[in-house]
């Protein structure tokens, strides 16, 4: 007599872990600049920014502005107002998810006004 075939799947949901942790950068006005925030889980993490501006609001990628498919927040030609703290978020609705706060300082330009001595030998 035939016994009759049994299957079964198994999903294992993993809560997100980080693959790059989010730390404090530097960059020059008028540079650009990549911070790293990266997670792994099942489902596959979403990850989020927020910029402090009064209360955290989410960042929408814009022109200068993005958010990379890896999670990375790249910036585009930085400027003073894009400095402040920061919040990097990962979850995928497995466990608590995951946050971490950083800061990014844009330091200014500083322009000289030098005077260029020329001096012609006859």
């Amino acid at each position: 007599m035939l016994q009759p075939i049994t299957r079964a799947s198994l999903t294992l949901n993993i809560p997100p872990r980080w693959v790059i942790e989010p730390k404090d950068v530097e960059v020059v006005q008028g540079s650009s600049v990549r911070v790293d925030c990266q997670a792994e889980g099942y489902p596959r993490p979403i990850i989020r920014w927020k910029q402090l501006v009064e209360s955290f609001q989410t960042i929408m990628s814009s022109a200068r502005m993005q958010v990379l498919e890896n999670g990375s927040l790249l910036i585009l030609e930085a400027s003073p107002s894009d400095g402040g703290s920061f919040l990097c978020q990962a979850f995928n609705r497995i466990g608590p998810g995951l946050s971490k706060m950083l800061t990014i300082t844009v330091h200014g330009m500083h322009m000289f006004n030098n005077t260029l001595l020329m001096k012609c030998i006859l």
